[in-house]
C-alpha cells in the first residue's frame, strides 16, 4: 500500500481491553460447557491464561471475572 491513499486508516488497531477480553471469552469460549460457572476450570482455559499473561492479572481473577460476566449476562450452560 502506498502512503497517502487512505489505507493508514484501515490499518489502525484497537487497543486491547481487559473488559472486552473477559466478555469475549465469557460469550465464546466453552460457555456451553457444564462447568462454565466453575472459576477454577474457567481460569485454566487457554484464552483465560492468555488474558492473564497479557494484562498481568492472576488467572484465578480472570476465571472469577469470566464467571461473574456469565452469571450477570446469562452466557452459561443450561440443562
Amino acid at each position: 500500500m502506498r502512503r497517502g491513499d487512505g489505507a493508514e486508516e484501515n490499518l489502525m488497531v484497537k487497543r486491547a481491553s481487559y473488559r472486552f477480553a473477559i466478555a469475549w471469552i465469557a460469550e465464546n469460549d466453552s460457555a456451553a460447557d457444564e462447568d462454565s460457572l466453575d472459576p477454577v476450570v474457567v481460569s485454566e482455559l487457554i484464552t483465560a491464561q492468555l488474558v492473564a499473561d497479557l494484562f498481568d492479572v492472576p488467572s484465578e481473577k480472570v476465571g472469577r471475572d469470566i464467571v461473574r460476566y456469565r452469571e450477570k449476562n446469562g452466557s452459561t450452560w443450561k440443562d
